[in-house]
């Protein structure tokens, strides 16, 4: 219920909507206190993001993802983009799928792109095209791999994706480790 799917293709992805399915499978499975642990965790981690970096200029945020030669991006209404912006990044409301005219346009002070397998093929594909070496994200090195499991139906890993995002978005702000341990079994 929590992915996308070609039929969902328009519908709005939320932090909220990652916590309700947790919440819902904490009951399915009679885990109510667990779920709710997650959810606490979750939404403490993103306050205390918020709070922390509460005087740092916002950076403006690209998510990509290549798919051959089309550009997906995880605009502000998808569920990657609600993550960046909510612990303070300006993402743009955008189509699912960009060009390289959009992302001049855009011109992110932060972009990252969604690898799989942990290879960094396709942030070479994006540090490389001579078409975005004047784009402030190229000139001031903040081009960043991220995993497919941050920005497709994260669930549980929500709050190590808000992590992984606010260690780069906001450097030196933020050391969140790459897994977040809740202490439930």
């Amino acid at each position: 219920l929590n992915t996308t799917a070609p039929g969902k293709l328009n519908a709005v992805e939320t932090i909220a909507r990652e916590m309700k399915f947790i919440r819902d499978m904490g009951a399915v499975f009679r885990r109510d206190a667990a779920a709710e642990k997650i959810i606490a965790d979750t939404y403490a981690r993103i306050d205390l993001i918020r709070e922390k970096a509460r005087d740092v200029e916002k950076p403006k945020v690209m998510i990509l993802d290549l798919m051959s030669s089309i550009v997906v991006s995880y605009g502000r209404d998808k569920i990657a983009g609600d993550m960046a912006a909510a612990i303070g990044g300006d993402v743009p409301h955008t189509s699912a799928a960009v060009g390289m005219e959009n992302i001049m346009e855009e011109n992110p002070d932060v972009v990252f792109v969604v690898t799989y397998d942990e290879k960094e093929e396709e942030v070479a594909k994006i540090r490389e095209n001579p078409a975005f070496r004047h784009l402030r994200f190229i000139q001031n090195n903040r081009l960043y791999p991220i995993p497919l499991k941050f920005v497709y139906g994260p669930q549980t890993r929500t709050i190590d994706a808000v992590g992984y995002m606010a260690n780069r978005m906001y450097p030196g702000l933020f050391d969140f480790a790459a897994e977040y341990d809740f202490g439930v079994r």
